[in-house]
């Protein structure tokens, strides 16, 4: 792959994850995480469905990842180590 190949994946891939449908996912995931936080905290709810939650609150920390990851691979390692 040329370096020009390379940009223009690069590139691609960040206009991608900054779309507004992404952006929203995100912030939508943000919010539904702390919701499901403050929930675990709460015994009457953590006792019955503590499972659940954890299951969730693991699906949330994916998206993150997923969205994470690409995010810096597109910026390269000069955003991650300057």
């Amino acid at each position: 792959m040329t370096s020009k190949q390379l940009l223009d994946w690069r590139i691609r891939l960040y206009y991608g994850l900054e779309s507004r449908p992404i952006q929203r996912l995100v912030i939508s995931v943000i919010i539904v995480n702390a919701v499901l936080l403050g929930l675990e905290t709460v015994p009457s709810i953590n006792q019955p469905y503590g499972h659940l939650l954890y299951q969730l609150d693991r699906l949330c920390l994916l998206i993150f990842v997923g969205e994470a990851v690409p995010g810096n691979c597109c910026h390269g390692a000069t955003r991650i180590f300057p």
